[in-house]
């Protein structure tokens, strides 16, 4: 009995000779970008930005932690890394890929644990970030967090906010009263 799962050989045959046929073309026609690869492999290969991971802003971060006397550890429970100096209060890092509110979230929520608590994003260029940079200090130091930016190119680390403690912002017209 004929499994309903597998494919007929005639359309393997003819996927096998589709496959030979563009890689004939590849080779055929020499592409600036990628000699030997699909077009759609060169078209994905010229055009996609190597993805940033969690992981790439690890190594630079320790480093940095390390530099200042801190015992680094990474992944201890939900904590992205967590460092300590002697008997001072734990320090925890929040890292992730970019600038969001989930990251705002889980910083908020390690406050909980330690009363510092930074968040740790892949350094930017050009106007838009430092704008957004700075609008996003503002936001760490109303909230009592830290922020740190990391160079990947070169593993540069710079705190721009340290964690401080939570002061709601006083209205005016509240004191006039």
């Amino acid at each position: 009995m004929e499994s309903s799962f597998a494919a007929p050989k005639r359309d393997l045959t003819a996927f096998k000779f589709r496959l030979r046929q563009i890689e004939s073309e590849d080779q055929a026609t020499p592409s600036k970008h990628a000699i030997g690869e699909s077009s759609s492999l060169r078209v994905c290969r010229t055009m996609a930005k190597p993805a940033v991971r969690e992981t790439d802003l690890y190594a630079p971060l320790k480093s940095f932690l390390e530099g200042q006397g801190y015992e680094v550890k990474s992944e201890i429970g939900a904590v992205d890394v967590m460092a300590q100096r002697g008997e001072e209060d734990p320090l925890i890092v929040e890292m992730k890929t970019g600038f969001t509110l989930s990251v705002v979230h889980q910083a908020i929520a390690r406050q909980s644990i330690s009363d510092i608590v930074y968040i740790a994003i892949p350094r930017g260029s050009g106007a838009t970030f430092r704008k957004s940079l700075k609008a996003n200090m503002s936001l760490c130091r109303r909230l009592g967090l830290g922020l740190i930016t990391i160079r990947l190119e070169d593993g540069f680390v710079e705190t721009h906010a340290d964690p401080g403690p939570y002061v709601p912002r006083k209205s005016k017209h509240k004191k006039a009263d």
